[in-house]
């Protein structure tokens, strides 16, 4: 298969949990036989990435945004599958292939929690593009129970895998 994934987050360069294990889920892919292509603000991944990367632009303000934006304007008709981690939610009323998103949290629980007006309308505004890819994808899928609660139209909860390499008992 064709695979292309959607990460605003990729090591080396953020350690973000979500860009990890997306970069991690490329992999997997990757090592499965799939083709894969990482759309991220990067141009490169890092060093044992195996995927292709096709870098989005993003500028310095509202990147986020920016992100899904141009997203939008990328042509993902070559592609079998889309597994987005984040920022699909522009691509609703695009023609695409079957579209997986993960959550692997929600921004409307950590608006509960954040300190701050601003923090907390940032987390609020990313609450509701999260409720619009659940609008976009065919399939959704939290990461756990929780996560799963702020995202109602989610049904499905597969935890995050763990590279026993790394962690151990």
């Amino acid at each position: 298969m064709n695979i292309a994934c959607i990460s605003f987050y990729l090591p080396p360069a953020d350690l973000i949990g979500s860009g990890v294990q997306m970069h991690g889920m490329a992999n997997a892919y990757g090592r499965k036989g799939h083709a894969v292509t990482m759309f991220s603000p990067y141009s490169r991944g890092s060093d044992d990435a195996l995927y292709e990367m096709v870098q989005v632009p993003v500028g310095q303000r509202n990147r986020t945004l920016r992100f899904a934006w141009n997203l939008r304007k990328q042509d993902f008709s070559r592609f079998d599958l889309i597994h987005a981690a984040m920022d699909d939610y522009l691509l609703l009323g695009k023609k695409r292939p079957y579209h997986i998103r993960t959550f692997h949290g929600s921004c409307l629980a950590e608006a509960l929690h954040i300190r701050g007006a601003r923090n907390r309308f940032r987390m609020l505004y990313l609450g509701l593009t999260e409720w619009v890819s659940c609008l976009v994808a065919d399939r959704k899928v939290c990461v756990s129970a929780n996560t799963r609660r702020h995202i109602p139209f989610a049904r499905e909860v597969i935890p995050n895998g763990v590279d026993l390499k790394v962690f151990r008992p």
